[in-house]
């Protein structure tokens, strides 16, 4: 009974709402058909939530269409600076691109993060404070690796200091003495890991492996988005800095160095990596302020409609319609297109992640 009414309230408010509004954050027509169709497919009205869903994607609720082609405030930027080249999805999560007001036809409804200004020092909320200026967004902070006490230096016996991960995990240079004049030094939030620590979400081996299985060159799992090979900042793979401290440290050891002990990786010189999800966060930050992050985030986005249009047809029996609704979303993504008896709810529930991660409520679609 709950359900029913929920589902004839969204269907009030899709007959109600407008169809477009000037001010970011405001609910429109196609949120409403959007959360009808998955109102409707809970109660088991598939018809319904095939027509609630075309609304949205056929134009009648407004000019909704897949972001398809490079956008926004970073589209002239071609690849990262790791050379990893850029694409249309990795457009939608940059600052100022994700409302539909700023150009994003796939935006439907975006709820807005910093919206009475305060990482911009122009007062409001949306904020936490952080360090002694407005912080960035936590989502940011929540999904950076756990990266602690890089600066490890020891004093040898003969006065010389050295750097356990090498002079390039603190400068851009890689240079001690640039370190030592304090010039081009720089600090975890500027390497690749893009935080001094505090990483809680720790995403899982499924995500970061398996689910990629048979993907082929989607973007939504290429380095674009998961970045996998951390770097520091001098540009040395953290992978590789730590394998040749190990490996510096053996090599002491086994020549009988009096110093070897200063060379070995103890506890304190633990680092945590793990992949940095591009969605959540930028390397580019507010006036150059690692700590300033100003993100908005999508509550519906039209990539979903088509994923909930394809779960309808599937609960009819219609798995080649929803073959067709799934292949419009990964075709965007440059993802191996799926045949009718790839379908099932499994394969949907594992194409929300990818294209969802971060975004859908997933014990709320796995509870439905």
């Amino acid at each position: 009974d709950v359900w029913k009414q929920c589902a004839a309230d969204f269907e009030w408010a899709a007959q109600n709402l407008p169809l477009t509004t000037t001010k970011n954050g405001r609910i429109v027509k196609a949120a409403a058909d959007h959360m009808l169709a998955e109102m409707s497919i809970c109660i088991g009205d598939y018809d319904k939530a095939i027509a609630a869903a075309k609304r949205v994607i056929d134009g009648t609720d407004g000019d909704y269409h897949l972001m398809t082609e490079r956008f926004g405030t970073r589209a002239g930027e071609a690849t990262d600076r790791y050379g990893n080249p850029h694409s249309s999805y990795w457009d939608l999560f940059r600052m100022g691109n994700f409302n539909y007001q700023e150009g994003n036809k796939e935006a439907i409804w975006v709820a807005q993060y910093d919206y009475e200004g305060r990482i911009s020092n122009t007062g409001g909320g949306g904020v936490v404070s952080w360090g002694s200026a407005p912080a960035k967004c936590h989502i940011e902070q929540a999904f950076v690796s756990n990266f602690y006490n890089v600066d490890m230096k020891r004093t040898l016996s003969n006065g010389d200091v050295i750097q356990i991960f090498g002079w390039g995990a603190v400068t851009f240079t890689n240079s001690k003495a640039d370190y030592d004049a304090n010039k081009n030094k720089s600090n975890v939030a500027t390497d690749s890991t893009g935080y001094g620590g505090g990483g809680t979400c720790h995403p899982t081996e499924w995500f970061l492996g398996d689910l990629w299985n048979n993907c082929g060159s989607d973007v939504r799992g290429s380095e674009e988005m998961i970045q996998r090979n951390l770097y520091q900042s001098g540009g040395k793979p953290w992978r590789q800095a730590i394998d040749e401290a190990k490996a510096l440290y053996e090599s002491k050891k086994a020549s009988g160095d009096p110093d070897a002990d200063l060379y070995k990786i103890t506890a304190n010189d633990t680092v945590t990596l793990f992949p940095r999800i591009w969605k959540f966060g930028t390397d580019k930050h507010v006036d150059g302020d690692y700590r300033r992050y100003d993100p908005d985030w999508y509550v519906i986005r039209l990539a979903e409609t088509y994923l909930l249009l394809a779960e309808a047809y599937l609960n009819k029996g219609d798995k080649a319609s929803a073959a067709d609704a799934i292949n419009v979303v990964r075709a965007r993504a440059k993802a191996p297109l799926c045949t009718a008896a790839d379908v099932t709810i499994d394969y949907i529930l594992d194409e929300r992640a990818r294209e969802l991660y971060g975004e859908e409520h997933r014990a709320v679609t796995l509870s439905r």
